[in-house]
């Protein structure tokens, strides 16, 4: 028996269908919000270290999920709208890259 899988409408990762709900601040499944807030955790945990690059984590995370219940998607005319540009980010060369899907 195969899992049922919920694909993000945001960032297109696909996940195991789950009970999580999600409030839809961002254009976001409530599987992906649920990983991302385990990035923020281990972010917190050693702020050290991660103190410096988090803006960098929230940052790409918001654009990756552009939308939500202040003007996304659903608001802009359902689902399969257009959204946003996905952009990668070498922190090496310092420049942005399209993400191919």
């Amino acid at each position: 028996m195969g899992f049922q899988m919920r694909t993000c409408p945001g960032c297109g990762v696909e996940m195991p269908l789950s009970e999580w709900s999600y409030d839809r601040k961002f254009n976001a499944s409530a599987e992906c919000w649920s990983l991302f807030e385990e990035v923020l955790a281990a972010e917190f945990q050693n702020a050290v270290l991660f103190g410096q690059v988090h803006q960098l984590t929230v940052d790409t995370y918001a654009v990756q999920h552009a939308g939500g219940r202040d003007g996304g998607k659903e608001a802009n005319g359902g689902p399969d709208a257009e959204t946003p540009a996905h952009f990668s980010v070498s922190s090496s060369a310092g420049s942005m890259s399209p993400l191919k899907r």
